[in-house]
């Protein structure tokens, strides 16, 4: 242990009597990790944790209906969810959910939200809990067409529209020109089941049609696919056993009602390949861009490695010197390790402080979004970097200090002791093998921006077509 204390004790004034090369190399391990601790942001809101402040989200699943030839419905009528809530026996349980904007507030500037129509089971079943009052009811799940005026809000909202007040439950507040009683707050780690979005409000289904989502009453239309089901296994039941038992459902419901259900089946997949919320937009683009950032932290590593070679050159009389007064050649090794972990470290910090601000990148990206949707998704562009985002830039930091010392410490290790302690003179043998390192170094550092540009006009036809 005092051993390593007493590296990175050393580490530390060797590289301050070299503050360029330390300010130099810093910044760019930076970019790298920057890049790369962005867009896993961005994976870990769309794709790793999509329905974040849920208890046990791993146990959540999304039910997509199949068309006869093999092409996603998604969505699910209203008898039929019902079917489903009824039939799945290896469900905990099966909530409803439908996308809607809310305008609050009467008079000419309503403030206006992206929130959901739900299923009065729909926090019980993800386990959440009130912040301030409580969630919504069983008996609020009666499919009567305007029986339970009555909506949860966000904390976020609760914060900004409300002031915060304590004394928000209870209230009345207009939404889409109805009349709301507002029972409850969410905790403000919950943004709703859309994933990559942050969402600010929630009723029962019995409110659609007050909600202007729906024109007519749904709740016998088979037709009307306007529902979007999650389904949370029971402890021990494997997705493929839901799956089956989906199927089976799907299969019973198909031959009850032939006019409009014939050959359409159901599956069921994780939360962060559900077809609807960015996750399917997103995945595909999000992969290439990870590829490129990885790409880009391959380069600045080579990069990096390039200085510390020509440091090491530099520094070959002062390695044979301590080599001579006993140092063993992995002590030399392990210091030059410690330098380079220490860059890292200070790459790692640059990279979370530059992180915060690429995160508006992505708007960039995305098809024109009007002020509502941009406030929703906001908490994905602008991703705080929690603890697995942290955890990756340290990891990633760690992993490029390392790789960005590798060629150098083979450099050091052929360090010749006495040619090296000649004043003047160098081993014709070492530099031609530093130079071919050198060279290695920069045709890599090529081959990978080739990669590189590849997979950036990948992800720039990926996004177009998204935008389009």
């Amino acid at each position: 242990m005092w051993s390593i204390v007493e590296d990175l004790r050393v580490a530390v004034r060797t590289v301050r009597c070299s503050p360029g090369f330390a300010a130099v190399a810093a910044l760019t391990l930076g970019l790298g990790i920057a890049a790369n601790t962005t867009v896993f942001g961005w994976i870990n809101a769309v794709l790793l944790n999509p329905v974040p402040g849920v208890t046990n989200a791993h146990e959540l699943t999304a039910l997509e209906a199949v068309a006869p030839n093999g092409s996603r419905l998604v969505s699910c009528p209203h008898p039929d969810f019902r079917d489903f809530q009824r039939s799945m026996a290896s469900a905990s349980g099966v909530v409803g959910t439908h996308l809607a904007f809310f305008n609050i507030g009467s008079g000419d500037h309503p403030r206006r939200v992206l929130g959901q129509v739900v299923s009065a089971n729909f926090f019980a079943v993800l386990g959440v809990k009130p912040f301030l009052g409580r969630m919504l009811l069983p008996q609020e799940d009666r499919d009567d067409r305007g029986a339970h005026p009555v909506a949860v809000i966000s904390h976020r909202l609760w914060r900004t529209h409300f002031g915060a007040n304590p004394r928000v439950v209870g209230r009345s507040a207009r939404m889409n020109g109805h009349t709301y009683t507002i029972v409850g707050v969410a905790p403000p780690e919950f943004r709703g089941t859309v994933g990559g979005a942050a969402l600010d409000l929630w009723v029962p289904l019995s409110m659609v049609i007050e909600t202007g989502s729906l024109n007519t009453w749904a709740a016998e239309d088979r037709n009307a696919r306007f529902l979007d089901v999650i389904i949370r296994l029971k402890p021990g039941a494997t997705i493929e056993q839901a799956r089956a038992e989906a199927g089976t459902v799907a299969a019973r419901i198909a031959a009850a009602y032939p006019d409009t259900h014939k050959g359409v089946g159901a599956t069921l997949v994780p939360m962060w390949q559900a077809h609807y919320g960015l996750q399917s937009p997103l995945r595909g683009p999000l992969r290439i861009l990870m590829f490129v950032c990885v790409l880009a932290l391959l380069i600045a590593c080579a990069n990096v490695a390039n200085l510390l070679m020509a440091r090491c050159i530099s520094r070959r009389r002062e390695f044979a010197i301590r080599m001579a007064l006993g140092a063993g050649r992995g002590r030399i090794v392990r210091q030059l390790m410690a330098e380079s972990l220490l860059l890292g470290g200070a790459g790692a910090a640059v990279g979370v402080l530059l992180a915060q601000w690429f995160g508006d990148a992505l708007y960039y990206a995305l098809p024109a979004l009007d002020s509502t949707v941009r406030m929703a998704v906001q908490p994905l562009l602008q991703t705080a970097p929690d603890r697995t985002v942290l955890a990756f830039a340290v990891l990633v930091s760690v992993g490029a200090a390392v790789l960005a010392a590798v060629i150098p410490a083979i450099t050091v290790h052929s360090v010749g002791v006495n040619e090296n302690l000649k004043e003047g003179r160098r081993s014709g043998t070492q530099g031609m093998r530093s130079r071919r390192g050198r060279t290695a170094l920069v045709v890599t550092e090529v081959a990978l921006a080739s990669m590189a540009l590849i997979g950036a006009g990948l992800a720039v036809r990926s996004f177009h077509r998204l935008s389009g």
